[in-house]
């Protein structure tokens, strides 16, 4: 089961998800509640999360961001839909600025999730050099640098 993670930031402040501006200890609440919503899901369909990491899809013109998650689960769920479905709803019982942004879809859409091949978080932490030890991945990070070196490994 996933441990909680928060992804190194400089002193004080950082450039959140969307742009807004949160003390360096947002973060890592953020990841603690997400921890926590992601083993509820886990809990709640018998899957087994293997490796996660989240990034932001940043709002464009004719979208609005949205929380975009790869996840390497032991056995894919038969309905990927209910899980992310139901990660969103626990994602916004334990974090309400999240609920807040997720209110009406007026300022987030609701987030999706890249099912991922079992070993892909190993093969992108050894193109890093970082295999093994007690280097691990990222839960969450506010630019999709880690996210789009997974995507590029597919």
């Amino acid at each position: 089961q996933p441990g909680p993670e928060a992804v190194p930031v400089g002193p004080q402040l950082i450039v959140g998800y969307f742009g807004q501006r949160q003390r360096v200890g947002a973060l890592a609440a953020y990841s603690s509640a997400q921890v926590d919503a992601i083993s509820r899901a886990m809990a709640d369909t018998g899957l087994r999360v293997l490796n996660y990491t989240a990034a932001p899809v940043y709002a464009a013109e004719n979208r609005r961001g949205h929380q975009q998650w790869l996840i390497e689960f032991s056995s894919p769920p038969a309905d990927p839909k209910s899980f992310i479905t139901l990660l969103d709803r626990y994602l916004r019982q334990v974090n309400s600025d999240y609920d807040a942004k997720r209110t009406g879809n007026l300022f987030l859409d609701p987030p999706t999730m890249v099912i991922v091949p079992e070993g892909l978080f190993d093969r992108w932490l050894a193109t890093t050099g970082k295999l093994g030890g007690q280097r691990k991945v990222p839960r969450l990070c506010n630019d999709r640098h880690i996210v789009d070196a997974l995507l590029a490994l597919l």
